[in-house]
């Protein structure tokens, strides 16, 4: 079990570095819809530099239940290769503030499935690509799927952090799906016992694994392109956790996480293109009720209550070989 396995090995001090929590997205997209007449309704957005500031999500247009057609292919076409700017930000962790390009092409093809690449084999910048290149794709008429992995950021292992989750038929995209449906759905728990400043803590930890259908457009801008027949989705790695302390000799349990996002990836299919954008936001928030016990027992919490890590991967250049 991957979180056992971790759990097994960390620092005490740096436990809590493990849990990473998305910041939220609403259901609109980023972008713009084009409307009927052919006019474009605008919008700034602020994850990326040229983009400008933050602004509202474009007005709804045509979009809903939409049929893109019979061919997932159509969505990820099977050959060719995509060229991705990647930004990442983070006030909590100066390393993960960057900017990389991702280079990814079709590494193996056979009949049922084909396989991704990144970079002449070195490291995938990008959250989504980095989940798309770590396994086999699948196609169907209507879906694409991914026996692969699910990783945590390799940059935060030096505290700790590694591993991954081993997943198998991963729904990415179901064009037959309606809006809100979940494609995918995993989940599990695990129990350990932690070691906080010499007192031995006992962890319970579920978490679920999700994909879900958020919406289909007939046009879309993003990253400033206009894009037809475009399918939003999102995956999720979601987590709880309680322990149980020993105060003035009664047990208590505690939440030791409220129920919350460690990765949240809002991504972007196009018909006939592939993947053109993905927004990836990480991070934790420790609860409340667990630094009211630290302080109540008078362990000093010499870490920070919260962490946020924000990624975009927008699609820069493309050929369809």
């Amino acid at each position: 079990m991957l979180f056992l396995k971790i759990l097994n090995r960390m620092k005490p001090k740096v436990l809590f570095f493990l849990i990473l929590i998305a910041i939220g997205c609403d259901n609109e997209p980023y972008g713009s819809l084009v409307s009927d007449s052919g006019g474009t309704d605008n919008n700034d957005t602020g994850d990326n530099g040229d983009n400008g500031d933050d602004g509202d999500n474009g007005d709804d247009g045509d979009n809903g239940d939409n049929d893109p057609g019979d061919n997932s292919e159509n969505f990820f076409p099977s050959s060719g290769y995509w060229i991705y700017d990647v930004d990442s930000s983070s006030e909590d962790l100066q390393d993960l503030n960057f900017v990389a390009t991702d280079s990814i092409y079709i590494d193996e093809e056979f009949e049922t499935y084909f396989s991704l690449s990144a970079n002449n084999d070195s490291f995938t910048n990008g959250n989504m690509n980095r989940f798309l290149t770590s396994g086999s794709l699948y196609n169907t008429p209507t879906t694409l799927s991914l026996d692969g992995s699910l990783e945590l950021p390799e940059n935060l292992s030096d505290i700790g952090l590694g591993g991954d989750f081993s997943l198998v038929g991963v729904t990415l995209f179901d064009t037959a799906a309606e809006n809100g449906n979940i494609m995918f759905l995993e989940d599990g728990s695990t129990s350990n016992t932690i070691s906080i400043q010499g007192t031995e803590i006992p962890i319970d930890l579920s978490y679920e694994i999700r994909t879900t259908k958020i919406n289909f457009y007939d046009s879309l801008v993003l990253n400033g392109t206009n894009y037809n027949n475009v399918f939003e989705g999102e995956l999720a790695l979601s987590v709880s956790a309680t322990g149980t302390f020993t105060v003035f000799g009664f047990s208590q349990t505690f939440a030791f996480l409220e129920t919350q996002d460690l990765v949240l990836t809002q991504y972007y299919f196009a018909e006939s293109i592939g993947l053109v954008r993905a927004q990836t936001s990480q991070g934790f928030t420790l609860s409340s009720e667990l630094t009211d016990l630290l302080n109540l027992i008078n362990i000093t919490n010499e870490i920070p209550t919260s962490i946020s890590i924000e990624s975009v991967e927008d699609l820069s250049d493309y050929s369809l070989d």
